[in-house]
């Protein structure tokens, strides 16, 4: 176990245990540590957290938070990752609703181009899985 997978799990841990589940930092601790899983190639783990964290999200009074769309732009990529294509599409589009939504210009993580191109990315990693 890395230093940096060490701190996030114990700052996740801590989060969990003060702010609660559904709190958004909770979930912005989730993503990082997710993040560095998926980097790792710790597929199931980063799935895990992911999952509990989509779960959580339903309870937060904030649904289109930053990181709300952050959590589906990782979840994105580790299904990406993992060729599930359809998941992957589909999360990048939740994560690109939310901040083409909600969110102007200068805020967005990722510039609509950037977003559009990763998605038409998906869109055709998925078609050509589709055509075997």
């Amino acid at each position: 176990m890395s230093k940096a997978e060490h701190y996030f799990e114990e700052a996740l841990e801590s989060k969990l245990t003060y702010l609660g589940a559904t709190d958004k930092r909770s979930v912005s601790q989730i993503c990082d540590l997710a993040e560095i899983y998926t980097r790792q190639q710790k597929y199931d783990s980063a799935d895990a957290l992911y999952q509990s964290a989509l779960h959580f999200i339903n309870k937060i009074p904030l649904l289109l938070h930053p990181d709300i769309a952050r959590l589906h732009e990782g979840y994105s990529q580790l299904c990406f990752a993992q060729g599930r294509y359809d998941l992957a599409l589909e999360n990048a589009e939740k994560a690109l609703r939310i901040r083409k939504e909600h969110f102007d210009q200068a805020m967005m993580v990722l510039t609509e181009v950037e977003a559009l191109k990763y998605t038409e990315q998906l869109k055709q990693a998925y078609y050509d899985r589709l055509s075997f």
